[in-house]
């Protein structure tokens, strides 16, 4: 086999394994996103009751989730709305947030969620 030969069976071999490796991570799903989405909004309810230590109060059957965005086969978002009420010096306020997920299939198998959440204060 001559060097260029050898060469051009190289290249060929490492252009042909590396789609390969590319599409061997999971593909994020609708499901994936859902499930991500109803997670992170029962944290962040959870998390905003703790941290007014009673105040605010979600009511967890209104939880929302919907409006998937396709990033690509790996990424995924999803958004969530909270509803709920603040009690601010006895006057009880109507309280809602919107938040948002990304999630990301990493090239290692793992997968990473990022969140936001916006409370607007009433």
């Amino acid at each position: 086999m001559t060097s260029k030969v050898a060469i051009a069976v190289a290249v060929l071999a490492v252009a042909l394994l590396v789609p390969a490796a590319a599409d061997a991570r999971k593909a994020v799903t609708s499901a994936d996103a859902f499930a991500a989405a109803q997670r992170v909004a029962n944290q962040s309810a959870g998390a905003l009751e703790r941290l007014t230590h009673g105040a605010a109060k979600f009511d967890r059957s209104r939880t929302s989730v919907g409006n998937y965005l396709q990033y690509g086969k790996f990424r995924k978002g999803a958004s969530f709305a909270l509803f709920g009420t603040n009690t601010v010096n006895g006057e009880v306020h109507t309280l809602w947030c919107v938040g948002n997920i990304e999630v990301v299939a990493a090239k290692s198998g793992s997968s990473r969620v990022a969140a936001h959440l916006t409370c607007p204060v009433s």
